[in-house]
């Protein structure tokens, strides 16, 4: 049942994204995030599109939505028509047009399951992107990553390589030096522990 997002889905979960302003979150938790996005854009994290706290909560907010979407077609047909409402079978008049036991289990399980794993997992990762950028510090000065490598955030790997015109460009990182040690590269000193 899952679905692919045409180019206008996706721009209606971007323009529902907007709606969504960081401090909707409450103070606290708005600060907290606003403060680690801030901090992984000084270090040269990259984002995918914006440059700010509030716009890269956004477009996180936009990637729950399309993530979301892309699954949803039970969850649809479960909030346009809901569950049968009598006893027994369907009659074939409603047959199309209520869902049947099974399909509401499914329909509250994904509910559950994965809406609201999908925006909680994206405020957790906005929340820990500023711990990241510590780490990724810490391991540039120990000289177990290069003195050029950079966190990407979320999908911002992928959208590096992203044909499609569907994602906004992130800033590109600066180029490693062919001056890291090739004969080590990180793969290997990374599965040798810390």
């Amino acid at each position: 049942m899952d679905v692919v997002l045409n180019s206008e889905q996706k721009s209606y979960a971007i323009k529902l994204a907007e709606t969504f302003p960081l401090q909707l979150l409450g103070a606290e938790l708005a600060h907290d995030i606003k403060a680690s996005i801030s901090k992984a854009l000084k270090a040269g994290t990259v984002f995918i599109g914006g440059n700010n706290p509030g716009l890269i909560f956004k477009n996180a907010v936009a990637a729950a939505i399309t993530n979301i979407e892309e699954r949803s077609s039970l969850l649809r047909h479960f909030l346009r028509y809901g569950p049968y409402e009598g006893e027994g079978d369907i009659p074939p008049e409603l047959k199309d047009r209520r869902l049947t036991d099974d399909e509401t289990r499914k329909a509250i399980t994904f509910i559950f399951s994965h809406v609201v794993n999908c925006f909680q997992g994206n405020i957790a990762e906005l929340l820990a992107v500023g711990a990241c950028v510590q780490l990724v510090e810490l391991l540039k000065k120990s000289g177990k990553l290069p003195p050029h490598a950079c966190l990407y955030f979320g999908d911002a790997v992928r959208a590096l390589d992203a044909k499609s015109g569907n994602h906004h460009k992130p800033r590109r990182p600066p180029k490693i030096p062919q001056s890291w040690p090739l004969e080590n590269p990180p793969a290997e000193r990374l599965n040798k522990g810390f």
